[in-house]
C-alpha cells in the first residue's frame, strides 16, 4: 500500500529530476544547432572553390556579365587603394560619371549566391529602358579595404548613385524594382502613363474628326421637331404653357 504521501514525494521528486534534466537537453541541442550550422557554412564556403568573384569567372579577360561591370582587383600591385571612377571623384578633369547601381557583396554568402541572377535581370531590365545607367558589383573577399571604406556591414548592399554625384543612396535588395530604382535616380517614371494618355487624345482627335459637321434646320425640320414634341406630349401627358 502506497500512501498519499509516498505519491507526493514521488511525484516531487519527478519534477525536480524533469527540471535538472531540461537544461542539459536545452544545452546538448543547442550545440548540435551550433554543429550543423557550421557544416552548412563550411560546405557554401568550399562549394565558392575560393573564387572571388560572382559576376567574373576566372580566365575570362572581360570583366562584365552581361550588362553588370564587375570591378576586379589589379593584377599587380599598385601604390595606394584601389578607387573606382564610380565610387570616388578622380583628381584629373573627366566627364560626369552616369546614373549607377552598385552592388557589394561577398562570394561566399549564400544571399549574394542567390541574388546574383535577381540582379543581372534587373540590370537588363533597367539598361534596356536607359542604356546610359551603370551597374556595377564590387566583391569584398576582392576588395575587403574598399568595402570598409564605403561603410558595408552586410551582404548584398545596394547603393545607388545619380548622374554626376558620388552621394551614394542607401537602397533595399527587396525594393529593388525597375520602376523603384528609376525613381531613386531621378528618372521619369510615367512615360507609359505619358504614352498612353497620348494615345487617348489620338483617339478623341479621331472621334472628333468622324462627327457629322453642324447643318441649319429648315422649315421642315421644324415642323417634324413639332410633331414630334406633339406626339410625345399626348403619350405622356406633359404639356408646357407659357401662362397658368
Amino acid at each position: 500500500i502506497i500512501s498519499d504521501d509516498a505519491e507526493d514525494g514521488c511525484g516531487m521528486q519527478s519534477e525536480q529530476l524533469l527540471k535538472k534534466r531540461f537544461p542539459l537537453e536545452c544545452l546538448v541541442m543547442g550545440w548540435v544547432v551550433f554543429v550543423v550550422s557550421l557544416i552548412i557554412f563550411l560546405v557554401h564556403i568550399a562549394s565558392a572553390d575560393g573564387a572571388k568573384y560572382l559576376y567574373h569567372k576566372e580566365g575570362n579577360e572581360s570583366s562584365s556579365s552581361g550588362p553588370v561591370i564587375e570591378l576586379l582587383a589589379p593584377s599587380s600591385k599598385q601604390d595606394g587603394p584601389i578607387k573606382p571612377n564610380f565610387l570616388f571623384e578622380p583628381s584629373s578633369d573627366h566627364s560626369p560619371p552616369p546614373a549607377r547601381v552598385v552592388e557589394f557583396y561577398a562570394p561566399w554568402c549564400p544571399h549574394c549566391q542567390h541574388y546574383a541572377p535577381k540582379y543581372i535581370k534587373l540590370a537588363k531590365a533597367v539598361t534596356e529602358k536607359h542604356p546610359e545607367i551603370e551597374f556595377h558589383a564590387v566583391s569584398c573577399t576582392a576588395h575587403n579595404k574598399l568595402c570598409n571604406d564605403q561603410n558595408v556591414n552586410g551582404y548584398p548592399t545596394l547603393k545607388l548613385y545619380r548622374e554626376g554625384s558620388y552621394e551614394a543612396l542607401e537602397f533595399k535588395v527587396k525594393d529593388a524594382k525597375v520602376k523603384n530604382v528609376l525613381f531613386r535616380l531621378g528618372f521619369d517614371v510615367s512615360e507609359k502613363s505619358e504614352s498612353h494618355n497620348n494615345h487617348e487624345d489620338q483617339s478623341d482627335k479621331k472621334q472628333i474628326a468622324r462627327v457629322v459637321p453642324f447643318r441649319m434646320h429648315d422649315v421642315h425640320d421644324a415642323w417634324n421637331d413639332a410633331a414630334l414634341s406633339f406626339e410625345f406630349a399626348l403619350k405622356t401627358g406633359i404639356f408646357m404653357t407659357n401662362g397658368p
